[in-house]
């Protein structure tokens, strides 16, 4: 069955570079097109020198403008929504925790500080770090801090993965094991390896076979099963291969469905899909196959009540359907369809993109050259006739077609930016402080220093003492 991939850019440059002397940089730490409105810009001056955090609304100071380097805590798996409400900060090449209010709850010490997701926060202490996201240390140790900053595990392990189901996976050199959340070696690294915890139970490795264990440590399904012959349990049941064959074990390792099946997967509202032989279908909880593999591809969606996206290649065209729980298809055939998230799914029509609700109505016409894949906070972006714009889930506007230009985002408070400026969702210039401040270092750039500061007194008028601002005003009477 196909995989859907998802790819999370952490940090977009707002803001164009200019090389004049404190101009400020103005960067998001969000995903592609969608904000939220607790996710701060970041504002750094030239040249690296400071930076800060602004709130997305109002234009004032989350953080000001005092450390080298700050940025949002926030995980890859989350697809951007899970961020936390503190930060991490770097000063003398150090990295520590501060508050939404400015306050240091943890001091710079770490060479790292990595959001781990349930709130819990991953800690480098020595040696170098390497890469954004992929945790790997020089002469340095892993440990985990709460999200006061509060020491949880002294650093002392080799690698620390996500927290998922209240736990995390721990290297100890050549062996894993697992902490809890509130930091204690619930089971000490004693496997070859092991995978994340999920539906309370979590895959280990141990001389060669793999089983399954608890939270506690307890081997409940003793290892047994080959190489790639294992899967996370899903509502109750895990997909297993017996001489080369799927099945589906429950909890205390009794095959409930017999192994019959090429492939198999997890379950999700009751069916998992299923391959006999070439073909996709799908099977209850009892084994019995409710929609019939006669499908190229199946892929079972978050749609209410559970909906089936069908793929059909006749060779001449591909063509896609949706399908309730019972294999009826409840939609026309399409030329492209997705997966639905926040209730509605992306599908093309004579070329168009256009969204349809969970049960088969079409909600936004296809019209749409281009439409994001997914809604995200109500919100889905499209593009028509080289204009951008952003509707809601019942496809009204949110900000109409009216800017063409290459980056394009909206919180849900409609608040809009392009890649120069920030704008009301009817497109009026909003008196913010990064407006301001953009149109201060153009002014100098120009050499309108008049109207530099009066940008710089405007950027002020919002933030009174602002640093960046005052530098940009003295600036501006020193030309």
């Amino acid at each position: 069955m196909k995989k859907l991939v998802f790819i999370l850019m952490a940090a977009l440059l707002l803001g164009t570079a200019c090389p004049a002397e404190g101009f400020v940089n103005v960067q998001v730490a969000s995903s592609a097109y969608y904000l939220r409105d607790d996710m701060p810009l970041r504002v750094q001056l030239s040249g690296g020198d400071k930076q800060g955090l602004l709130h997305i609304g109002t234009g004032k100071w989350v953080i000001p403008p005092r450390f080298e380097e700050v940025k949002l805590l926030s995980t890859m798996r989350s697809m951007g929504n899970d961020y936390l409400d503190i930060f991490a900060v770097k000063a003398d090449g150090r990295w520590g925790v501060v508050d939404k209010e400015g306050s240091l709850l943890a001091a710079p010490r770490y060479s790292a500080i990595i959001y781990k997701g349930e709130g819990l926060l991953l800690a480098v202490a020595g040696g170098e770090y390497e890469g954004a996201f992929i945790p790997v240390t020089k002469g340095g140790k892993w440990g985990v801090l709460d999200r006061q900053g509060r020491v949880l595990i002294v650093p002392r392990f080799d690698y620390v993965d996500d927290f998922a189901d209240g736990m995390a996976r721990v290297k100890e050199g050549e062996k894993y094991g697992y902490i809890d959340k509130d930091g204690n070696l619930a089971v000490p690294p004693q496997y070859d390896h092991t995978w994340g915890f999920r539906d309370g139970l979590a895959i280990v490795k141990d001389n060669g076979k793999y089983g399954y264990i608890d939270k506690t440590g307890k081997m409940v399904i003793a290892p047994q099963y080959e190489y790639q012959g294992a899967m996370l349990f899903s509502e109750g049941l895990a997909a297993v291969k017996v001489k080369n064959k799927w099945g589906y074990i429950d909890k205390k390792g009794t095959m409930v469905i017999a192994p019959q099946f090429s492939e198999a997967g997890y379950f999700a509202g009751g069916l998992a899909v299923v391959r006999p032989s070439g073909k996709a279908g799908a099977v209850n909880r009892a084994g019995e196959m409710v929609i019939e593999p006669v499908f190229d591809d199946l892929i079972l969606t978050a749609g209410e009540p559970a909906m089936g996206l069908v793929y059909i290649n006749n060779y001449t065209a591909s063509r896609y359907v949706f399908i309730d729980e019972f294999g009826k298809p409840i939609t026309p055939w399409f030329e492209g369809a997705w997966d639905f998230q926040e209730g509605i799914a992306k599908v093309r029509v004579d070329g168009k993109f256009g969204f349809i609700d969970t049960a088969g109505k079409m909600v936004i016409e296809p019209q749409f050259s281009h439409a994001s894949r997914h809604c995200q906070n109500g919100m889905v972006f499209v593009e028509r006739d080289g204009k951008r714009g952003f509707r809601d889930k019942e496809g009204r506007w949110l900000a109409q077609l009216l800017f063409g230009l290459n980056s394009y985002y909206i919180s849900k408070h409609q608040v809009v930016w392009d890649e120069d400026y920030i704008y009301d969702s009817d497109g009026n210039k909003l008196d913010h402080y990064a407006n301001h401040m953009k149109d201060g270092y153009h002014n100098l750039k120009v050499g309108l220093p008049a109207e530099a500061a009066k940008a710089f007194r405007a950027a002020l008028r919002i933030n009174p003492g602002d640093e960046a601002a005052l530098y940009g005003l003295k600036l501006a009477s020193e030309n």
